[in-house]
């Protein structure tokens, strides 16, 4: 209450505990150096169109956590064009929209007129090794399959191979002389075919 008894009906604590702030369109502050916390559940907003907006350089998770997301089409949406969710689908898009299908779970976009296009980049930084794949498995099991990758051996190798079947074995090799093994991982020729039953 105001120091003339009238009631601040602005600021209020209801019969079951429950606080309410309603500046009337005003911006409500909270200042001071120290940590504000909030115990317990948290919801922000209460129609699809309220805007959060977080002036912070960085967001920190104190412990592993979970986002639940709406499942609706664009359930995540940062910068439009940056990463996209759509929980409706199971998909994501990264540089554009994600596929409203589940055929496609991951759709990577790009917009440049520069040499050689769009591209897409995996590195493995290990000093060690540069061996870099992408497998295509028809199960979730590391075994079996195809994969395309560098750096055969795990020696920083300049080479490019295709492996699988059986026991994920090199198909096909290509090394940094341009010399192409069928069979084999060590080409001597521009093509060296190795037939392991002759």
């Amino acid at each position: 209450t105001y120091t003339d008894g009238s009631i601040y009906t602005d600021f209020a604590v209801d019969s079951a505990g429950d606080l309410t702030i309603d500046a009337s369109g005003d911006d409500i502050k909270i200042a001071g150096t120290d940590t504000f916390r909030v115990l317990g559940n948290t919801v922000l907003g209460d129609v699809s169109t309220d805007t959060l907006t977080l002036n912070a350089a960085s967001i920190t998770s104190a412990s592993p956590s979970s986002w639940g997301l709406a499942n609706v089409s664009n359930a995540l949406n940062i910068d439009s064009d940056t990463l996209v969710v759509d929980a409706l689908y199971n998909t994501v898009g990264i540089g554009g929209a994600a596929a409203t299908t589940s055929d496609y779970p991951l759709l990577i976009s790009g917009n440049t007129a520069g040499v050689g296009g769009v591209k897409l980049r995996i590195s493995n930084t290990n000093s060690a090794s540069e061996k870099s794949e992408i497998s295509f498995v028809n199960t979730s099991s590391v075994a079996g399959g195809w994969g395309i990758g560098i750096d055969y051996s795990q020696n920083s190798g300049d080479n490019l191979y295709i492996w699988g079947g059986g026991n994920g074995d090199a198909r096909l090799f290509i090394n940094n002389a341009g010399n192409v093994g069928i069979g084999t991982t060590g080409p001597d020729a521009r093509l060296d075919i190795l037939d392991a039953t002759s």
